[in-house]
């Protein structure tokens, strides 16, 4: 397959995607670090995850040489779909006419995706808004499934800070996934992340978890933000 810098279509932290011009309905991820790239083992673990919501590696990529594995094949989504983290602005869902009705049906299929992970011992981990796409018809798709914890592949703990649970150290596991969960629902909902505001004792995103204060809390110390919308 050809791989080419203008056939990029996204970067991130541990690496970019890009068109595979020999493949119109698959994308290429190439680590920056070949060094973290997936294992053949990992790829065989992770086919068990239910297409219907997850996007799973297909084949490891190797270089030219064919001695290194360098990256993954993946199906491609196509254009319509957009991070989860877009439905946690309200003015985006009033653009998008995206309902509560609509946010319940992303919200039950992101549980059933969660459960049926667990049902397989394999842990998401960094279960934020942006790991998981969404369309405008509501259907959800789990991106970055090459860093999930399987049964012979631990999760590397390097997670997105606002679901990180502080309270249990970060610990990663199956609680943590259901954590995240509530996190991501609260911010489908209340257009919030559940610790933000400001509060005059407790600064940080950690404090406030670890002293279990939210947004919510009857606490004189807390200036709520505005954009927070109470759930009834």
């Amino acid at each position: 397959i050809t791989l080419s810098d203008q056939n990029e279509i996204h970067r991130g932290g541990e690496g970019r995607i890009l068109f595979i011009p020999e493949l119109p309905q698959q994308v290429a991820k190439i680590y920056h670090n070949p060094q973290n790239a997936i294992t053949l083992q990992q790829i065989q673990e992770l086919q068990v995850l239910d297409a219907q919501y997850f996007v799973k590696p297909l084949q490891l990529i190797y270089d030219s040489s064919k001695a290194q594995a360098i990256g993954f094949t993946m199906n491609y989504l196509g254009k319509d779909f957009f991070p989860l983290a877009a439905l946690f602005s309200a003015p985006f869902c009033q653009r998008k006419q995206i309902d509560e009705s609509h946010k319940w049906k992303i919200a039950e299929q992101i549980q059933t995706a969660i459960s049926k992970a667990h049902q397989h011992q394999i842990v998401i981990g960094d279960l934020s808004g942006l790991n998981i796409l969404v369309n405008e018809k509501g259907v959800v798709k789990f991106i970055d499934t090459d860093a999930y914890q399987t049964p012979t592949q631990p999760h590397s703990g390097i997670l997105y800070d606002e679901i990180r649970d502080h309270y249990f150290h970060g610990q990663v596991s199956q609680n943590s996934d259901y954590f995240a969960f509530a996190v991501i629902l609260f911010q489908l909902l209340a257009y919030i992340h559940p610790f933000k505001g400001i509060h005059q004792q407790y600064k940080s995103l950690a404090e406030r978890m670890i002293h279990q204060i939210p947004v919510f809390a009857n606490d004189p110390q807390l200036k709520t933000p505005k954009c927070f919308r109470p759930i009834t």
